[in-house]
């Protein structure tokens, strides 16, 4: 990271929201770019590394992530090639299983393997889509649906002819019956030698009273009607046979239809299995273009090794040109000296770790109170008062450090309102307020010291301090530049007028 007036002005602004925050030291510390970048520029601010090593690092951070990319990719490169012969070896047998490759050929090595998967991309087989018999079918249907109907037909046909065949037997077997026993009483005879026969008398008559031609022609009429029965049978029955064969025929034809039309449905079976055929043949000219690549991929790594190299190269000479020990051990001495200053001041604040070995943690920033019995960070350590002096210490610490090295950092830093972690809430204040006789000791012990840290530093460091605190000891009262009470405000109210 290329440092910057931005950078170094980070450790000059301590705001109300700031200056007693348990949680971070330095200014817009709680946005994670900001902080990196603390952790990053501060050991050029602090002189612990030549004024272009940052650059150098930068360039080293960058061609190490690069090298880690060409490394991740090598590795990639290594695995594909361990399972290169095994993944070959299944492609050529699923090949073969699909036909795609004659299974009489015997490959001896992998060689003939590449060359014969190969040579199945280069062939002109193509993929065709099975055509269905869904025309056909439809036809087929269609006659059986005819036929079917036809069949109808004629069994309504034969019900009609055999219920008439039946009718008939009935009325011929009733009418047979009851000539029977006309003829068994003699109501009625043939005449032999006379033209009537006269039923009441029982003799042949040469003519018949009206009643009596009346019984002989219903006789007469009974008989013939016998007779005309017995002769229609044989036709009767020749109808039935008709039908019965037509019916046998009919259903002969729906089988023959039926049996075409499940003949079609296996042929469509069939062809759906070369469809899938067909679907797992594509799939495996994917598998063997995409394995092929890679592999080509793999093979050809000569350019991805000279990358490796050179970067290695280039890795190796720019950490040659910038010592990472010789860089720790002068950010170790530099933050030995500002922990050993602000341990040393630390009994000029009014707070619990006066007594404590206080350790400025650069990769962490922020502060430890060390005892013999324990180790307390920044946020472990509770009360607003301590927060207050960590921010104060580490901040007049390190602008000592910065002047007396002679460092980029602006001379200056503003601390708005430090007395605030002692005025009760709902504090009410005047030109003279007077607070707690405790935390007015402590804030006059934190102004006194203030104020020793900058005459000791004089003229080179400006202290500029906002708060409500108003002391009448000569050294506070000489220092007040203004007043803002009372509608006196740093902007003018006529000015918003």
């Amino acid at each position: 990271m290329k440092q910057h007036f931005k950078h170094s002005r980070l450790f000059s602004f301590q705001p109300q929201n700031v200056i007693a925050e348990f949680k971070y030291l330095f200014f817009n510390q709680d946005d994670s770019f900001v902080s990196q970048a603390i952790k990053d520029t501060l050991p050029y601010i602090l002189g612990a590394i030549r004024q272009d090593e940052l650059l150098i690092q930068q360039k080293l951070a960058l061609k190490k992530k690069e090298l880690n990319k060409y490394l991740r990719e090598q590795k990639l490169e290594e695995n594909l090639q361990t399972h290169t012969i095994k993944q070959l070896t299944k492609l050529v047998e699923e090949a073969k299983e699909l036909g795609l490759i004659e299974s009489s050929i015997e490959i001896k090595n992998n060689d003939e393997a590449l060359h014969e998967l190969k040579n199945i991309l280069k062939s002109d087989i193509i993929l065709r889509e099975p055509v269905t018999e869904n025309d056909q079918i439809s036809k087929l249907l269609e006659e059986k649906k005819v036929l079917v109907y036809e069949l109808s037909k004629i069994k309504n046909e034969i019900i009609s002819v055999e219920k008439f065949r039946g009718d008939t037997d009935v009325f011929e077997s009733q009418s047979a019956s009851q000539y029977d026993r006309l003829i068994s009483i003699g109501l009625y005879k043939e005449p032999e030698s006379k033209e009537y026969w006269n039923a009441l008398i029982g003799q042949e008559v040469n003519e018949l009273i009206p009643s009596i031609e009346a019984i002989n022609n219903s006789l007469r009429v009974l008989q013939n009607g016998l007779s005309l029965t017995e002769k229609e049978k044989p036709k009767v029955q020749k109808i039935l046979i008709e039908l019965q064969n037509q019916r046998n025929n009919k259903l002969t034809e729906i089988r023959k239809k039926e049996a075409s039309i499940q003949n079609i449905y296996k042929q469509r079976q069939e062809l759906e299995k070369i469809k899938n055929i067909n679907i797992q043949k594509g799939k495996m000219f994917g598998k063997i273009s995409l394995f092929i690549e890679s592999m080509e991929t793999t093979l050809d790594n000569s350019i991805l090794t000279t990358n490796i190299n050179t970067l290695t190269n280039e890795i190796s000479e720019l950490e040659m040109s910038i010592s990472k020990e010789d860089k720790e051990n002068r950010i170790n001495a530099i933050l030995n000296k500002i922990n050993i200053t602000i341990s040393n001041w630390s009994n000029q604040l009014n707070w619990e770790y006066q007594d404590f070995n206080l350790r400025f943690n650069i990769k962490k920033l922020t502060i430890f109170a060390d005892s013999d019995r324990k180790s307390e960070s920044l946020q472990q350590m509770g009360s607003g008062e301590n927060w207050l002096a960590c921010h104060l210490l580490i901040h007049l610490a390190l602008h000592k450090h910065f002047i007396d090295t002679k460092r980029p950092v602006p001379n200056f830093i503003i601390f708005d309102q430090p007395t605030q972690v002692h005025y009760p809430e709902g504090y009410v204040e005047n030109s003279r307020s007077k607070i707690n006789s405790s935390d007015e000791v402590a804030d006059k012990k934190m102004f006194k010291f203030i104020f020793d840290i900058v005459n000791e530093l004089s003229p080179k460091l400006q202290i500029i301090i906002t708060d409500h605190a108003n002391f009448g000891d000569e050294y506070f009262q000489n220092a007040i530049v203004e007043e803002w009470r009372n509608e006196k405000k740093l902007v003018p109210v006529e000015w918003l007028q």
